[in-house]
């Protein structure tokens, strides 16, 4: 196996664990996995995504929601 395709078995596991613990989270829809976005545009590396029902702007909003913050 090449350290790439190491790394990526490592990032599933990582994103699999996640998945458990926000699996509650009624505003987390699903966990994955892919290219990572900086100001819109799609980056040479990968990272965990997060999709949301809606994206909150606070740490309060996101409380009031029953959520918890993605760190």
């Amino acid at each position: 196996m090449s350290g790439q395709e190491a790394n990526i078995e490592r990032l599933k596991a990582v994103v699999a664990r996640v998945r458990k613990e926000y699996a509650g989270d009624p505003n987390v829809r699903s966990v994955g996995y892919g290219l990572k976005r900086q100001q819109g545009a799609l980056q040479d590396t990968l990272g965990i995504i997060f999709y949301v029902n809606r994206k909150l702007q606070s740490e309060r909003a996101i409380a009031s929601a029953g959520s918890r913050p993605i760190a």
